[in-house]
């Protein structure tokens, strides 16, 4: 065990652990010029297991195209979620219109039937995400409306705070409290 993990809950080195089982199963495999990746637990502890999602990815050979999520793993809930073809491509499509979606399906099919085999394999009760989110993620920095609105909201919380404390000292000057 290196030295780092000696400091490692027990969930989160399951986690390390399971990574590293999925990288030797997964790790020399190519999905349409992306490696598939079980992300590590971010940290030294999972908050007893309340952190315990991790993602499975497919990374890019290629630096500047995006990394793409096809799914979820949670040791301690022992579930596993996987996107098909059709929800990537959809969520693809939101995020950037313009670009052609690397991904083929054949390809990608061959890499998530042993991919769900694995997770099953492994006690994993086995969801499927088919559909892109209803409301698209946010990707950046919220909108000039967004700000604006927020901004609004914190304005008008202010003045009433002001308010309540202007009334509040003149009933203590009167000599009301």
């Amino acid at each position: 065990m290196a030295n780092k993990d000696f400091k490692r809950t027990q969930f989160a080195k399951l986690g390390i652990d399971f990574s590293t089982l999925f990288a030797a199963k997964f790790g020399r495999s190519r999905v349409s010029g992306h490696q598939p990746i079980l992300q590590e637990p971010p940290g030294v502890s999972t908050e007893g297991g309340r952190q315990a999602t991790q993602h499975v990815l497919l990374r890019p050979e290629q630096p500047a195209a995006p990394t793409l999520t096809i799914g979820s793993v949670n040791l301690v809930m022992k579930t596993a979620t996987l996107r098909t073809f059709g929800c990537l491509e959809q969520m693809h499509r939101l995020r950037y219109p313009k670009r052609r979606f690397p991904l083929d399906v054949a390809a990608y099919q061959a890499f998530l039937d042993p991919c769900a085999a694995f997770f099953q394999q492994h006690g994993m009760a086995l969801g499927w995400e088919s559909q892109a989110p209803v409301e698209p993620v946010a990707l950046g920095p919220v909108s000039v409306a967004g700000r604006s609105s927020a901004a609004a909201w914190v304005l008008v919380v202010l003045i009433v705070l002001v308010l309540a404390g202007g009334v509040v000292g003149f009933l203590f000057w009167r000599g009301l409290i």
